[in-house]
């Protein structure tokens, strides 16, 4: 059995989640499926050949395979992390780094709500800014227009996705989490993690 380490960084705070995984983390059961101010980073780099999908239920995905499981000897750390709080979606944006890599969406807390990566967030908002609780502003849901790259529902704590974003290195992208269109998830907190080699 290997044991591996999920570190978040909250606020000021740093808090370390362990959980354990029989194939390690390139093999994690669980398989489905910045900045403040993101602006419109993202959706200036999105790729043409890409099409817009709407929300569909990551539950029906098929295990995906990885061509390159992540190395034992190391841990997911927190990059940027999310909360729908006070609204039904709630977002930032992110670079992919370059030299990239392996990257996984990672939910904190197990509320149920869907967390994403996306190359769009949502409208202008009343005071300025772009983010994806502008379509809850225009009486609109999130989902009806997020161009989702990955999805996790997030039903248990310290639930791991690995996402590969390597077509998008060093380029903008946004990670967010929204309630479930089918009813509950808010109050979901996830981040978009790196693998840190120990």
């Amino acid at each position: 059995m290997v044991t591996w380490t999920l570190t978040f960084s909250l606020l000021a705070c740093s808090q370390t989640y362990s959980t354990e995984d029989e194939e390690g983390p390139g093999g994690v059961p669980e398989r489905l499926g910045g900045t403040e101010d993101p602006g419109d980073t993202a959706s200036d780099t999105a790729n043409p050949d890409d099409t817009a999908a709407s929300w569909h239920n990551p539950d029906d995905d098929p295990p995906e395979d990885t061509e390159e499981p992540v190395p034992a000897g190391g841990e997911w750390v927190c990059d940027e992390e999310i909360r729908n709080g006070s609204e039904i979606c709630d977002d930032a944006g992110f670079d992919v780094p370059d030299p990239y890599g392996p990257m996984a969406l990672v939910c904190v807390t197990g509320e149920g709500g869907i967390g994403y990566v996306s190359t769009n967030t949502g409208p202008e908002m009343s005071d300025g800014m772009r983010r994806c609780q502008g379509w809850e502003e225009n009486g609109q849901d999130a989902w009806d227009h997020l161009d989702y790259l990955y999805q996790v529902r997030c039903d248990h704590d310290g639930q791991v996705k690995e996402v590969d974003l390597r077509a998008w290195t060093g380029r903008g992208l946004y990670t967010g989490v929204h309630d479930h269109p089918e009813g509950g998830g808010h109050m979901t907190h996830t981040c978009i993690a790196n693998w840190v080699r120990d």
